[in-house]
């Protein structure tokens, strides 16, 4: 079936009648990204067993991450080869990192309210200011903040005028999960 996923609900997935195969307890179904390689079925997001009776239904965790997947079913003895796939299933994108006011002074304070739901949440996740124009590096920071579980936070503006944004990183890593709204900091 189809259906929305939201980060911590489960998505439920029934497997459909019209299968025509004898079912046993070691049938399964994947969850998978949408147009992922059949070929390589046993990398599955998450996965669960079908009970062995004709309309069992399974819960699967919904991903965290915004996208489109499908569910397929496996059957025992079939190795990783599918025989059925679900209709798509939507997450949607439910992410916000918002960084205000849009034009600060020097020095200013900018607000950064942040909701990030495509990511478990860590003690090592963090905020920081970049030049708009510049590479997720350490170098190039100009401040920075753990996330503490907080919903906001708050920065001082740069010294130098210039666009600015906030990224959002995950695990002390830095590939950002989510980029803010560029706001500008003006000449003095």
């Amino acid at each position: 079936g189809s259906g929305s996923g939201d980060s911590g609900q489960q998505l439920v997935l029934v497997r459909r009648k019209q299968l025509t195969h004898t079912p046993s307890s070691y049938d399964w179904i994947g969850l998978y990204k949408r147009g992922h390689d059949p070929a390589d079925n046993k990398n599955y997001i998450a996965y669960a067993y079908v009970r062995a009776v004709e309309d069992a239904a399974v819960r699967l965790p919904a991903p965290t991450t915004p996208g489109e997947y499908v569910a397929r079913f496996v059957p025992s003895g079939g190795g990783y080869s599918h025989v059925a796939e679900s209709d798509v299933v939507h997450v949607a994108d439910r992410d916000s990192l918002i960084a205000t006011p849009s034009r600060v002074a020097p020095g200013g304070d900018v607000v950064v309210s942040f909701d990030v739901r495509s990511v478990r949440t860590h003690p090592r996740d963090w905020l920081a200011v970049y030049r708009a124009d510049e590479r997720s590096h350490h170098a190039y920071v100009a401040s920075y903040k753990y996330a503490n579980d907080a919903s906001r936070v708050t920065f001082t503006a740069p010294l130098l005028a210039g666009d600015y944004h906030v990224r959002y990183f995950s695990r002390g890593t830095y590939t950002p999960v989510r980029t803010s709204n560029v706001f500008t900091v003006t000449a003095r």
